[in-house]
């Protein structure tokens, strides 16, 4: 009987002060980890090598999607898909790199509240290249990560909400591609708008 009546506590806690809205969209623009660690290794390339060279022209911005479900008010879950290209010539000859990550996100909110909302989350994700520095000497790859690599990061942010559906977001990123990224946050609402609205952290049309 003790367990069913925690466990009926637990639901209406739950249901009580969960969040209206179910779903979140993030389009991102930014800069990554990855085009830092790349002109490291360009640069120290070139400094050790006397006839080779890399001519690393630009970096674009990184763009990412980022899709949020909410399971609560406290929890909730995301997955996140990006891109950034890299133009890099080597010896005169076109070698940019294509940089695709996916992520998987818990996501924790420490701050709820009308206008805004800070958060920290867990990335768990993968990094695939696509490049021609296959066709290079095994001494000139050694400078350069692998195709494929696995990822855990840590990621904060904050939601800043100009009305009930947009807002923008800005969010600093450590053991993943992204480093800081900022852009626009789309959110889904389920069912009337309760009376309650404003004080759990929406807006009251």
């Amino acid at each position: 009987m003790k367990k069913m009546l925690f466990l009926s506590f637990i639901l209406f806690s739950v249901t009580s002060y969960s969040q209206i809205h179910n779903r979140m969209l993030k389009f991102n623009i930014g800069l990554s980890h990855e085009q830092f660690d790349f002109k490291k290794a360009v640069k120290l390339f070139n400094d050790t090598s006397l006839v080779n060279h890399f001519d690393h022209k630009y970096t674009a911005p990184a763009f990412s999607v980022s899709e949020d479900f909410t399971l609560n008010q406290l929890f909730s879950i995301s997955g996140t898909i990006g891109y950034q290209m890299f133009s890099t010539k080597y010896n005169n000859s076109n070698y940019g790199t294509h940089l695709f990550f996916g992520s998987i996100n818990p996501q924790l909110s420490i701050l709820y509240r009308t206008g805004y909302e800070i958060y920290i989350k867990l990335k768990l994700g993968m990094i695939y290249r696509v490049s021609k520095y296959s066709d290079l000497s095994d001494q000139t790859q050694r400078f350069f990560p692998e195709k494929f690599n696995l990822f855990t990061g840590v990621s904060g942010g904050v939601n800043l909400f100009v009305n009930d559906n947009w807002g923008f977001n800005v969010e600093l990123s450590i053991w993943s591609p992204e480093f800081v990224n900022f852009g626009l946050t789309y959110r889904f609402f389920k069912g009337k708008m309760p009376t309650q609205a404003q004080i759990d952290g929406y807006y009251v049309d």
